[in-house]
């Protein structure tokens, strides 16, 4: 996984199969014992600039991510598929989550605390 910025990009559709089920399940279960994820999206994206298409996990997080973060995804993802696909990290600003929560819900929400 590599760090960069992005423009504008667009969100295409949820990322959807058996091997999709089992990698997000992974996730949950490294997601559900941290207090820095509130949501997580395994997505089809477009980036506007490039015109490139991936997919991507995108979460929206509190705060900073632990670095380590994205080594574990990477590491879990790696174990499920082929080598030579790619799996995009985007770190989600609220704006961006409201515009893809219109192509489909989250696979994780944090549970909510009252």
């Amino acid at each position: 996984m590599h760090e960069f910025s992005v423009g504008d990009m667009k969100f295409l559709g949820q990322q959807d199969g058996h091997s999709e089920h089992i990698f997000q399940n992974n996730l949950i279960r490294l997601f559900k014992d941290r207090d820095d994820i509130y949501s997580a999206y395994l997505v089809n994206v477009k980036y506007e600039e490039s015109g490139l298409k991936n997919v991507a996990l995108c979460l929206r997080t509190k705060g900073q991510v632990d670095p380590s973060l994205p080594s574990t995804v990477e590491r879990i993802f790696k174990s499920l598929f082929l080598t030579d696909q790619q799996l995009d990290l985007i770190i989600l600003r609220r704006e961006q989550e409201l515009e893809l929560e219109k192509v489909g819900p989250a696979f994780y929400r944090a549970p909510t605390v009252n």
